[in-house]
């Protein structure tokens, strides 16, 4: 329809012009700058295909007219992907994941996981609570998570104590390859004034302590000798003593055919 005699065309340039000397078709346009240029906006209803390089000029590419619409990228991705404003666009939602993530350095104002499986660091220190701005007032805990079992196991730095608490057994053994070094090296603080090691029952009953100036108590919080014990004691091999052995009570020999009587001194 848009063909005259001659075989030339026959339109209104200003919508649809051909220049024959470039061999150039402009639409909305009569001077076209390429084989074929669009002056306003275009609608495409099938596909679109181009062997070359696709470069769009304006402010904004729009794909698709909501999140059921797909866009698919075969080709690597050779430039920085930038939102356009700061901390306002998100990559996936709450609905639709991400699957996995191949990155090299990631660097977060905030990092909130749901679960991760982190197979070390090469940092020579890990921080735990680091925005932590108070005088030691927010107990910390390391969780180990224990599956269906309760309670799980934590390594937990009391606040209120000011110590690391443990809610497991602990084993430990030493593997090192020196037999020069203590395997457990217990040290208390100058003057200080509270046990360096006691062992209690779950109601804090003292069954064995030793004082920071030393003195060891089995059955006793307060032993007033290097050994006192409270309560009976049972040696089944033999006791020797370099000094004197003072007897306030009874000495019950069982191998003899009379108890023997030692009487306090006076």
């Amino acid at each position: 329809p848009f063909i005259a005699a001659g075989g030339l065309l026959s339109q209104d340039n200003g919508n649809l012009f051909w220049d024959s000397a470039t061999a150039r078709l402009g639409v909305g346009t009569t001077s076209p700058a390429a084989k074929l240029t669009v002056e306003g906006d275009t609608y495409i209803r099938g596909n679109s295909t181009t062997t070359g390089s696709l470069f769009v000029g304006g402010n904004s590419v729009i794909f698709g007219t909501s999140s059921s619409s797909n866009l698919i990228v075969n080709s690597a991705v050779a430039s920085n992907l930038i939102p356009d404003q700061n901390a306002s666009r998100d990559l996936g939602s709450a609905a639709y994941f991400w699957d996995n993530f191949y990155i090299d350095s990631i660097v977060a104002n905030n990092l909130s996981v749901a679960s991760t499986s982190i197979a070390g660091t090469n940092s020579n220190d890990f921080v735990i609570n680091s925005d932590n701005a108070t005088a030691d007032t927010e107990t910390e805990n390391l969780i180990f998570f224990r599956g269906i079992v309760v309670p799980n196991a934590l390594l937990t730095w009391d606040a209120t104590a000011d110590r690391f608490d443990f809610n497991q057994p602990v084993f430990m053994q030493n593997d090192s390859s020196t037999t020069t070094v203590i395997s457990l090296d217990v040290r208390g603080k100058a003057s200080q004034i509270a046990d360096l090691f006691r062992v209690a029952s779950s109601s804090e009953e003292s069954f064995f302590n030793i004082t920071a100036n030393g003195l060891a108590g089995i059955g006793t919080s307060s032993p007033a000798a290097k050994l006192a014990v409270e309560g009976d004691s049972f040696f089944r091999g033999n006791t020797t003593t370099t000094g004197n052995v003072f007897i306030g009570g009874t000495l019950l020999s069982p191998t003899s055919s009379f108890p023997i009587c030692l009487l306090p001194l006076t």
